[in-house]
């Protein structure tokens, strides 16, 4: 436990700059109440014919909070010499078009009709679509640490050294029976639980249907790790240290910008905190059993309030 804190002393010891954060947070803030005042995103990719034109709008969508966030930290935190590397670049224009480009990947069910029966098909298109999310965040990242950082660094936070569950499983523990509470909240039970969006009734006669997906649900939830704390935050590392730690995070709001608000807002938080733990910690273990353990907490949460 005195490791777990010390990564948040250490932050704050090198990093932290008030105006800086204050600043971020009010941009979010906005975009936020923006985005969910007129439903921007949604309404945007309902107007969006071609998988092409989705593809643009994501490269900007996500483009745009990152370099926002990348202005601010020059502004407020000094030299940026990073910015003269031609490196930084080409890692940056990586990440967002891996984003973009799994944003905009998408398989319909009725491609899943090919392999199995009509009533399942919601359900396989469901898992197969985490299963691409997994595939489609691991490579991009996993072929960047080949040809760049292979040679000094292991593959991105997948280590146990000094690693301990405790905290991690205690955190969890605390946040069990909030997640219990607010899961009677009208957004969130039109968010949740994701597998009814495979249309099967959530009852014991489908419990394999049920485990298939949330499998396949929480192997996505792993690759989002990888990608944000272990990719992006650690790739990030090489440029701007832990500085990387807040525009990572602020991207990983925008990505939750179709669930509900209270998710959205939380969610930036919850990247500084698992963020500041995987760089300093080295290891993206800790944030997959805290994001992980969350996700099956809401699932199970609003399977619980469907079947009272």
């Amino acid at each position: 436990m005195k490791d777990f804190f010390g990564y948040f002393r250490n932050y704050a010891a090198a990093e932290l700059n008030p105006g800086y954060l204050l600043t971020v947070t009010l941009f979010v803030a906005v975009s936020l109440s923006v985005n969910y005042r007129f439903d921007l995103e949604t309404r945007i990719l309902r107007s969006l014919e071609s998988g092409a034109e989705v593809f643009l709008f994501y490269l900007i969508f996500f483009s745009f909070p990152y370099a926002v966030s990348i202005a601010l930290y020059r502004i407020f935190k000094g030299p940026g010499e990073f910015l003269r590397r031609p490196g930084f670049y080409v890692l940056s224009a990586l990440m967002i078009a891996g984003l973009a480009f799994e944003a905009s990947t998408e398989i319909g069910a009725g491609a899943a009709e090919a392999f199995v029966a009509p009533r399942y098909a919601p359900l396989f298109a469901l898992a197969a679509n985490n299963l691409m999310q997994a595939a489609l965040w691991f490579l991009p990242a996993f072929l960047y640490w080949l040809a760049v950082d292979r040679k000094e660094t292991g593959l991105y936070g997948f280590t146990l050294k000094s690693f301990s569950l405790r905290p991690y499983f205690l955190i969890l523990m605390i946040m069990t029976p909030a997640v219990f509470f607010f899961s009677g909240a009208g957004d969130f039970l039109h968010a949740y639980p994701r597998y009814r969006l495979a249309n099967l009734p959530a009852d014991g006669a489908n419990l394999p249907c049920l485990l298939l997906f949330e499998l396949c649900y929480g192997l996505a939830y792993v690759s989002v790790e990888f990608y944000f704390r272990g990719f992006m935050v650690m790739a990030l590392g090489r440029y701007l240290g832990a500085g990387g730690i807040v525009p990572v995070s602020v991207v990983y709001c925008f990505i939750h910008f179709q669930k509900p608000l209270a998710e959205a807002a939380s969610s930036f938080f919850g990247g500084l905190a698992l963020g500041i733990i995987s760089f300093y910690g080295g290891s993206i273990y800790g944030g997959i059993i805290v994001h992980l353990g969350t996700a099956w907490l809401m699932e199970a949460a609003a399977l619980w309030r469907m079947l009272r």
